[in-house]
């Protein structure tokens, strides 16, 4: 039998609800039990309990590994730490070298800086600061950039009229 609310002595009406809605599984005519999420174990929102949808994706489209279809992290990374320009967080490619083309020592794909000196201090002719090759020999002045002191003498002690101290 039923009482006057029509619930019998389970606890059940003649649908097979209880006072609050849910069925003898514990759900209610929509299929979702007390916590919100249904047989297959998501909301009505389509989460589950970890936030992810039926097709692995959290509410903001991202995965599991936290990627999205595009295969970019929430702060616009791939999986290898590159940005969609091809770039790192700091600014480098993935051979090492930033937009100016220089890489994290401060030199260019050919080797030398940004002042024209390689790792060894020598310009694209082969010659240092001093006007030396690599031999220690005087440098043709046409292939070295002269550099002139505060008396105004360059580093092969000419001035620039191409005068001599003397």
């Amino acid at each position: 039998g039923f009482d006057k609310f029509g619930y019998n002595r389970e606890g059940f009406n003649k649908d097979g609800f209880d006072r609050d809605g849910f069925d003898k599984d514990g759900y209610d005519r929509e299929g979702y039990n007390r916590e919100g999420f249904n047989r297959s174990g998501f909301n009505r929102n389509g989460f589950n309990k970890e936030g992810f949808s039926a097709d692995s994706k959290d509410v903001d489209g991202f995965d599991r590994n936290g990627f999205n279809e595009e295969g970019f992290d929430r702060d616009g990374y791939d999986r290898f730490g590159y940005d969609r320009n091809g770039y790192d967080k700091d600014g480098f490619d993935k051979f090492g070298f930033n937009k100016e083309g220089f890489d994290r020592d401060g030199f260019d794909r050919q080797g030398f800086n940004k002042n024209g000196y390689d790792r060894e201090g020598f310009n694209r002719a082969g010659c240092n600061k001093e006007g030396l090759n690599r031999e220690g020999k005087i440098c043709n002045s046409n292939i070295t950039d002269r550099v002139f002191n505060s008396e105004g003498f360059d580093q092969y002690g000419y001035d620039i009229a191409g005068f001599n101290r003397e």
